[in-house]
């Protein structure tokens, strides 16, 4: 069994390492849902040191090109070409969609669904959050668009 003397005299082994790191992080900031250096350079030292790790998460979700240009279109020509737009940047939601990306082409996209009169806009996660239902008949003319539009261009 480990002791306290032992944990102590590990943490001061490794200590100037760990502050190296975080000042290189603090060098080198990333944006939310964007830390691929920081991610690396951690993943990087624990092996260095012979650590054993798994990675808890979620891939990024990564649209199929040729699905989200048809439903891109296909919302623009339904809901006006200024409704729609486009995240640049790999979506790191944490609801698993990415998984079902890698069985077969897909799709993700989200919805606006702020109430147009709201004041304050809470997020998903918070009590005060409210959506307007009408996004309702919007998403289900989008989900129905693209998949009608996915269907006419398959190939048999």
């Amino acid at each position: 069994m480990v002791n306290n003397e032992q944990i102590r005299a590990l943490v001061r082994e490794i200590e100037p390492a760990l502050i190296e790191i975080r000042h290189q992080l603090h060098r080198h900031p990333e944006l939310s849902s964007q830390e691929f250096h920081t991610a690396g350079r951690i993943e990087e030292t624990l092996r260095r040191w012979g650590v054993e790790y798994r990675r808890n998460g979620s891939d990024a979700v990564m649209n199929d090109p040729r699905l989200t240009e048809l439903f891109l279109q296909g919302a623009a020509e339904l809901l006006g070409a200024e409704n729609v737009s486009v995240t640049p940047a790999p979506y790191m939601g944490s609801d698993n969609f990415a998984r079902y990306g890698k069985f077969a082409p897909s799709v993700y996209f989200s919805l606006g669904i702020q109430k147009p009169d709201a004041e304050t806009v809470h997020g998903l996660h918070s009590p005060f959050f409210t959506a307007d239902d009408a996004a309702i008949r919007t998403g289900t003319a989008a989900l129905t668009r693209g998949a009608l539009d996915f269907l006419s261009h398959l190939e048999v």
